[in-house]
C-alpha cells in the first residue's frame, strides 16, 4: 500500500515529499493496522494509500494535510494526517476532524509510538493522546 513505487507516485503527482520516518516505517504501520488489536483501538479507521489523496482533497480534508489513515472514506470522518505548513524537526501528525485539527504530534515517530501504545494497551485502560490543539 505504502510501497516505495506509490509514495514515489503520489510525490511526483501532488508535489508533496512524505516524511523520511514514514517511509522507512510504512511497514510497521502496514503491519499494526492488518491486527485485531488496531481494530480494537481504531474501529473503521483504514490506512489512505497515496491513491486516494485526491479523494481525499475533493472531500473536507484541506490541501495543506496530507492524510495517511482516516475512518469512514477518504474526505470525510477523522483523517491523521501531515501537516505541510508547519515547521519542526519533521512535519507534525494531526488529526483533523470535520473542520479543525482536534490532536497533533510533533512528527510520525511520536505518532507511532502512540499507536503503538494504543494497541497494547490493557482493555479497559486509559488511552493516552496526542497534544489537544485547544487546550494550550
Amino acid at each position: 500500500m505504502f510501497g516505495a513505487e506509490q509514495i514515489g507516485h503520489a510525490e511526483r503527482e501532488f508535489g508533496f515529499r512524505y516524511p523520511p520516518a514514514f517511509v522507512a516505517a510504512a511497514p510497521t504501520l502496514e503491519a499494526l493496522a492488518a491486527t485485531p488489536a488496531f481494530a480494537s483501538a481504531f474501529p473503521e479507521t483504514r490506512l489512505v494509500p497515496p491513491a486516494d489523496l485526491a479523494a481525499a482533497w475533493a472531500g473536507r480534508c484541506p490541501p495543506t494535510l496530507v492524510p495517511f489513515m482516516c475512518t469512514g472514506r477518504p474526505g470525510f470522518g477523522d483523517h491523521y494526517c501531515f501537516h505541510k505548513c508547519r515547521s519542526g524537526t519533521g512535519l507534525p501528525v494531526v488529526v483533523f476532524a470535520d473542520h479543525a485539527v482536534v490532536c497533533d504530534w510533533p512528527d510520525y515517530d511520536a505518532f507511532l509510538a502512540w499507536a503503538v501504545r494504543q494497541c497494547t494497551a490493557e482493555p479497559g485502560a486509559a488511552a493516552d493522546g496526542g497534544h489537544d490543539p485547544g487546550s494550550s
